[in-house]
């Protein structure tokens, strides 16, 4: 491997640790109780991004790329029964994560802590695209790489999902 294309390596992950890092922790805090534990995560994550590039693998699109290792790597978590807990138990161990009102594009009528309880009675499949599309700005087709699905399927489970919450919010 040549100098050149190993500095062009070390630049693609350093772009892609600046671009992404905030968002796939926050992506992370959501699913996974523990700071710690989500910070270890989006750092195995970046590792095994590192480890790809340096394999000479070709990842066009970062984002999907690091967001689909995290994923799995939160899936691993769960299955390892660590200690995993909801949104609820993220409120009461006194972690709020920082939201802006362009954020908050789900319903500008929502009060977001009101939000994140009413999601916590959504299916998994419907609070991950929420997440994704909502919470990290992901484009469609970012989050359908992602999930390894269809656009369009992630737009009915947007929709559907958008639904349901006021649906839920109303009651």
């Amino acid at each position: 491997m040549s100098e050149s294309h190993e500095a062009q390596i070390e630049q693609l992950f350093y772009e892609a640790f600046e671009a992404h890092s905030d968002a796939l922790f926050k992506f992370c805090s959501f699913k996974i109780a523990d700071r710690e534990q989500a910070k270890d995560l989006v750092q195995k994550a970046f590792e095994r991004f590192w480890l790809s590039l340096k394999k000479g693998n070709e990842i066009v699109n970062p984002r999907a790329y690091l967001y689909k290792t995290l994923k799995f790597l939160i899936i691993d978590e769960y299955r390892s029964n660590k200690k995993i807990v909801s949104l609820e138990s993220l409120q009461e161990q006194g972690f709020e994560p920082s939201m802006d009102s362009e954020k908050e594009k789900v319903s500008t009528k929502m009060e977001f802590e009101h939000l994140r309880e009413v999601m916590k009675k959504l299916a998994p499949k419907y609070e991950e695209v929420l997440i994704l599309r909502y919470v990290n700005e992901l484009s469609l087709k970012e989050v359908a790489a992602i999930l390894k699905i269809r656009d369009n399927v992630v737009s009915v489970r947007l929709n559907r999902a958008i639904k349901q919450l006021e649906q839920l919010v109303q009651t």
